[in-house]
């Protein structure tokens, strides 16, 4: 901190009441002056140059009073600071004054007998004390009723002032100071210039301009502005961040700086955004229609989306790549039936206006409902044809080959192997899968060739009788049969490993053969057998084959007496304009045989009731057969004999006996 002490070095008595008369204009150096209550005294003090723009922190002024009246009594001069006219300010030779009319400001002065005495020392920090110092380089005026010195001597007036060490120049300060900044829009930069205050001269703005570079550029683009504030264009800046400043240009009248603000680093890259996925959340889906996916978007910038990527995955699998979208679309439609049945994840991620992927969402998931892919088929070429399948959610599947149906089967096997051999020649096979939704998939086909390779020979012979009694011899071969097939008429009746079969089904007659099953899926054809089932009365035994046929000879009527009752499920319904019902014929069917029964045996009629509760077959005469359960049975007996009458339905049977 700098103290300096400056003597006054002129000082002009003018006449306050007639300001505009310079003729009462005199300057008093080197004497004392009574200054009267109309008088005033301008007392000019020349600051150093070096002085004027530095702080003042606190400052007295010291004059010298002689005393006139009451000697040796202590009492308050005062000095006042006003304002000059212009007419008067005109004539002053003096700097310029303060540009602000009415301006005043009292310091306090200590007085006693015949001597200096100074005010206290004030402490700047108020806008009194900067209008004093505006005044100090342009002219104190004080007046009082006493005499006032002004001589060039000792009794001079005096200064004193405390200073900073350094000069004070004005500040600039500007925002944005920070953040980021779009650069695809335009960008305003503002500034603001604080001149300094308790300075004993005062500083002008002249200039100003706006300065700024790319961060990573090395000179500043230059551009003049009449005010404080410039507005970059859209699309101008280039890097990932900027750097600008201010430039302020001020004068007092001799001197001329150049003021710079801070330079201020702003990042132009845009922040990343965040996606959000919306719908479907937890919801369940109609996969065979379009799905829309929907997210939100957010940035702190508060700019829209420019694209984004989306990903989906079935459960414990990575994600994979569904689409892109561009811009601000934040709804992609999937097409329908492309997602699988069940749970689906997915998840996306969105690109800021730099082009910039934010990170992934949190995955979601949703149901679909939905048929699941068709299975991919593959197969031997063998003529028991095993196929093998991949499939996705499968819960039953159904294969067809050359449009014989195999039926619907239930289960995850994804290995068959066809019954019945194929004749050599080219097939398609055909096969859809169910999913736990019931929805079935569209067929995954295969062609294939079946060229069969058999080995050996067989040779079957049959006795026919109540019952067709096959048996065949099977010569050497490679590989060794693995099991036989027996066919009636061309349809299989029956499996076994042996090599002979009874057919207790059959009534008339037919023909027989068998297929030795190779274990290489391949096979070797008998030769066929043709013979006569017949009976000369009717017989009942248990489907299942033990025990013997049972004649069924007597009667308690006087003829025995079969009877056979079939019906078929029909429906009518009435419809509007027409005249009769419309007939629905279901095509489900019932067949009932009724009969009488008679034995004089009783170890018979016990070997008969036996069957009650099994099932049976009973062959009539006439060719009938019928196979169900003995489930009604009335019972009447005499001293002579024991009769029956019972009823058997029709039931579904699956032919094929297997007694491996």
């Amino acid at each position: 901190m700098a103290s300096i002490t400056i003597n006054a070095d002129r000082v002009l008595i003018v006449d306050s009441d007639n300001p505009n008369q310079v003729g009462y204009t005199a300057e008093k150096m080197g004497s004392n002056q009574s200054i009267s209550s109309a008088l005033k005294a301008l007392v000019h003090f020349s600051i150093p140059a070096e002085y004027a723009h530095r702080r003042v922190i606190a400052y007295r002024l010291g004059l010298y009073f002689e005393s006139y009246s009451l000697p040796g009594t202590s009492y308050f001069g005062f000095a006042n600071f006003d304002w000059l006219t212009d007419a008067f300010d005109a004539t002053v030779t003096f700097n310029t004054m303060p540009d602000t009319a009415g301006l005043s400001d009292t310091v306090r002065l200590g007085y006693s007998f015949a001597g200096y005495y100074y005010s206290d020392f004030v402490n700047v920090g108020s806008s009194s004390a900067q209008n004093f110092l505006d005044y100090i380089g342009n002219g104190i005026s004080a007046w009082g009723d006493r005499n006032f010195w002004t001589s060039t001597s000792q009794n001079q007036p005096v200064l004193q002032m405390s200073l900073s060490d350094e000069d004070y120049l004005p500040t600039v300060s500007g925002s944005p100071n920070g953040g980021y900044l779009p650069k695809q829009a335009d960008n305003s930069f503002t500034w603001a210039t604080v001149l300094p205050e308790y300075t004993l001269k005062g500083w002008e703005i002249t200039g100003q301009a706006f300065e700024w570079k790319n961060v990573d550029d090395e000179n500043w683009t230059h551009i003049d502005v009449a005010d404080s504030s410039y507005t970059i264009p859209a699309n101008t800046i280039t890097g990932s961040s900027i750097v600008w400043r201010a430039v302020v240009t001020v004068t007092d009248g001799t001197r001329t700086e150049t003021v710079y603000s801070p330079e201020y680093t702003i990042s132009t890259a845009e922040p990343l955004g965040t996606a959000i996925p919306s719908s479907p959340i937890n919801s369940i889906v109609d996969g065979s229609r379009p799905i829309r996916l929907m997210w939100n978007y957010s940035n702190p910038s508060g700019r829209l989306q420019n694209g984004a990527d989306i990903q989906w995955g079935p459960p414990n699998s990575t994600y994979q790549d569904l689409t892109s979208v561009s811009g601000n679309t934040r709804i992609y439609t999937v097409p329908a039936d492309f997602f699988p049945a069940g749970t689906i994840y997915w998840r996306v991620r969105s690109y800021n206006q730099d082009g910039v992927a934010g990170s992934w969402s949190n995955g979601v998931t949703f149901t679909n409902i939905a048929a699941s892919p068709a299975p991919v088929l593959t197969s031997n070429s063998a003529p028991y044809t095993t196929f093998n399948w991949q499939s996705e959610g499968q819960e039953a599947w159904q294969l067809t080959v050359n449009g014989v149906d195999y039926g619907v089967r239930y289960g995850y096997d994804r290995s068959f192997t066809l019954p019945e051999p194929l004749a050599d020649g080219q097939y398609t096979a055909s096969m859809v899968i169910q999913n736990q939704y019931g929805l079935w998939s569209q067929p995954g086909t295969l062609i294939f060739d079946v060229q069969n390779a058999p080995a050996g020979t067989v040779t079957i012979t049959g006795t026919f009788g109540v019952d067709a009694e096959l048996r065949w011899a099977v010569s050497a071969g490679d590989p060794q049969p693995e099991g036989f097939q027996v066919f009636r008429d061309g349809a299989q009746i029956g499996y076994t490993k042996g090599t002979q079969f009874t057919d207790r089904m059959s009534m008339g007659e037919h023909s027989w053969h068998v297929v030795a099953m190779l274990p290489n899926g391949n096979y070797t054809r008998s030769n066929t057998v043709t013979g006569t089932v017949s009976i000369e009365e009717p017989v009942i035994g248990a489907l299942n084959g033990s025990g013997e046929w049972i004649k069924l000879t007597l009667s308690d009527r006087s003829a025995t007496v079969q009877e056979f009752s079939s019906e078929r499920t029909v429906t009518y319904r009435h419809f509007a304009g027409a005249e009769y019902p419309v007939l629905e014929m279901a095509p489900f069917r019932d067949k009932t045989g009724r009969y009488d029964v008679s034995f004089a045996d009783s170890a018979q009629a016990a070997a008969f009731e036996s069957l009650f509760g099994q099932v049976v077959i009973l062959k009539s005469r006439r060719g009938n057969v019928i196979v169900g359960p003995l489930a009604t049975l009335n019972k009447r007996e005499t001293d002579f004999y024991t009769a029956f009458t019972f009823t058997i339905q029709q039931i579904h049977w699956e032919e094929i006996s297997d007694d491996s």
